[in-house]
């Protein structure tokens, strides 16, 4: 096996483990036998299993963290929530909703999580916030954290707790609430 695939090999079995074990039963073991490569192999490029499986799950998004820019306000928030919701319906969803899970008592992988998965999605969203601050679309006294934060909080409470769906159409009454919220008088 190529360097290259030994390494997407590894990234796409700690995904899909991480998705159906969650992160405090996943073994390194595990994850050498499902990428069919041992684990020195792992070790040689990820010291332990953290930034493995933040590897993993960061590798799956990165592109969707680009802020689109159509011009206006409501379709750039739509495009960029289509995206990752998208994004979440991916084994990347049930990964994110067991790492969660499994960082809520544990307060190193919480901090973790939360600087990595969570905050490095909602830098593309200020930047489309603070691009229709300075287009007038929304109030200048905006508060863009807590707008991220509220946001945040929807996405996630749909996509861990609630029995229903995540969807677009979901996301898409999320944005609207709040952008109306925001506009200028």
């Amino acid at each position: 096996m190529q360097a290259d695939d030994a390494v997407q090999a590894i990234l796409d079995a700690t995904l899909s483990l991480l998705g159906e074990r969650g992160y405090s039963r996943l073994t390194m073991d595990e994850i050498a036998q499902r990428a069919r490569v041992g684990k020195a192999t792992i070790y040689r490029r990820w010291p332990s299993k953290l930034p493995l499986v933040l590897d993993s799950v960061r590798g799956v998004s990165d592109e969707q963290l680009t802020a689109p820019d159509t011009g206006s306000l409501d379709t750039d928030v739509l495009t960029l929530l289509g995206t990752f919701i998208e994004a979440l319906r991916l084994p990347l969803g049930q990964a994110l909703v067991r790492l969660l899970a499994d960082a809520a008592p544990d307060p190193e992988l919480r901090h973790v999580v939360y600087d990595e998965l969570i905050r490095r999605r909602q830098v593309a969203l200020r930047v489309i916030l603070e691009r229709g601050i300075a287009r007038g679309e929304i109030r200048p006294d905006t508060d863009v954290d807590l707008v991220l934060e509220l946001g945040s909080a929807a996405i996630l409470h749909r996509l861990i707790i609630s029995d229903e769906p995540l969807d677009l159409e979901y996301g898409a009454r999320v944005a609207q609430m709040l952008l109306t919220g925001l506009r200028p008088d």
